[in-house]
């Protein structure tokens, strides 16, 4: 070699990563043949092509209608379907043990993207870092900031996510006080690359919408619980947040009086409960349903969180309390409940969103598309909410959650046509991420 090219080459690359320089790089191929539910129209786009290039969605067109370079690489997908690759819009990666094995097996179910709803923001940099490189396969990660009132600092997660902060004081696990200064404390948190402001726990109504009003300011989303203990549903929904999370939470506004902190609520509200005379016709539901249309809440049900696998048997949450409660509540009438309030909410074309509130073990967005479907939701509808729904929820809509010209190709192709039936959400054949092609999906 030419000693002026060994020098150039040894000053560029010598002190990179042998992943980044190992990375593989987007494909340049055309998808032949294939019927595309692109997650805008309701109806297949039978027999199209896709040119990807450069990790982009180039151009979409009826197959056999343009001449194509000798040179690009053909795929043959006659009777295959293709979707824009799925979000699962609730996620907690950093109680991960097998993290990587985990986001892997993500990746190959289909998911590209990932919410990650409160955790440790140090490690959701390194698996983003890895991730890009090349080191390790998995889904885009989009994660949140966490704030709560001082009340909430018994919760041990508050610690487990923070590790070397004062409790409150991790800049994405931040207690929120009477004297705090809110637009410092979002401003802290957006530094550490957050999408968006998670409101937990006791936190007052005013609290909320200045919370609120500043994150929007910073171009930052706002994901709240349904109920944030002592404030109720309609408080966080009036307080201007964009998401709701969970149908148990949405149960809670018929309550009366509730505590003021999550944990308090576990041990001296919710198992006293009867879920039999929780109507969910009842006035306050319906005007709570009323008001999120009308300032265009989105809501997420995570109607995994108690269908895929109930947990009063588990001997892995750490938080005893919340183990205890499932215990001792309705799971089945739960369900029921969470089920009519997603029907409820759909019907009124409130936007829905699909998380699975994963955790302490894997869970996959199938089920939680084949659950909103027994909700009531159409199958193009379910579909949507775990692509372009949650892609409006992580603000990428303009990137990705629908196959269109110009997107970033995050694509899965299956099998068979889920919009005949939803079960054939799980025939993954292969997954697309930025234009790299994932082989052999699990």
């Amino acid at each position: 070699m030419n000693l002026k090219l060994f020098l150039l080459f040894f000053l560029l690359y010598a002190g990179l990563p042998t992943s980044i320089l190992s990375q593989p790089k987007p494909a340049t191929l055309v998808m032949e043949h294939i019927n595309i539910i692109d997650g805008v129209n309701p109806e297949v786009q039978p027999d199209m092509s896709v040119f990807i290039e450069n990790g982009l969605i180039k151009s979409i067109f009826p197959s056999d209608s343009r001449d194509l370079p000798k040179d690009i690489k053909r795929m043959d997908m006659k009777g295959k379907f293709l979707t824009a690759g799925l979000i699962d819009g609730h996620v907690h990666l950093t109680v991960k043990q097998n993290r990587e094995e985990t986001l892997k097996k993500l990746l190959y179910s289909g998911v590209t993207s990932v919410r990650d709803m409160g955790g440790d923001a140090r490690i959701y940099r390194q698996l983003i870092s890895r991730i890009d490189s090349g080191e390790i396969e998995g889904p885009s990660i989009f994660y949140s900031a966490t704030f709560f009132g001082p009340q909430f600092f018994i919760d041990p997660r508050v610690k487990f996510a923070a590790q070397g902060f004062q409790p409150g004081e991790a800049p994405w696990m931040r207690a929120v006080k009477e004297e705090s200064n809110v637009k410092e404390l979002i401003s802290d948190a957006k530094k550490w690359d957050v999408t968006g402001i998670k409101l937990y726990s006791s936190l007052t109504p005013e609290q909320i919408s200045q919370i609120t009003e500043e994150a929007h300011r910073q171009n930052l989303k706002v994901w709240s619980h349904a109920t944030i203990f002592p404030s109720k549903p309609i408080d966080a929904v009036n307080g201007g947040v964009d998401v709701l999370s969970h149908a148990l939470g949405i149960l809670l506004a018929s309550q009366e009086n509730v505590p003021d902190e999550f944990n308090a609520a576990l041990k001296n509200l919710i198992p006293r409960i009867d879920f039999r005379k929780v109507n969910p016709d009842d006035d306050i539901f319906t005007a709570l349903l009323d008001s999120m249309k009308a300032r265009k809440v989105t809501f997420e049900p995570t109607l995994s969180a108690w269908k895929t696998r109930p947990r009063v048997d588990s001997t892995k949450v750490t938080n005893r309390t919340m183990s205890n409660t499932a215990a001792q509540m309705d799971i089945q009438r739960i369900i029921e409940l969470s089920n009519e309030i997603t029907r409820k909410a759909y019907n009124r074309d409130i936007p829905i969103a699909a998380g699975t509130d994963q955790a302490f073990e894997i869970k996959f967005i199938h089920d939680e598309i084949i659950y909103l479907v027994e909700a009531g939701l159409s199958p193009h509808e379910a579909i949507k909410a775990a692509t372009s729904t949650n892609a409006t929820v992580l603000g990428i809509s303009d990137t990705r959650g629908t196959v269109e010209e110009g997107k970033v190709a995050d694509l899965i192709v299956l099998h068979k046509n889920p919009l005949d039936d939803i079960q054939n959400i799980r025939s993954i054949e292969m997954v697309i991420k930025s234009g790299l092609v994932v082989q052999g999906a699990e």
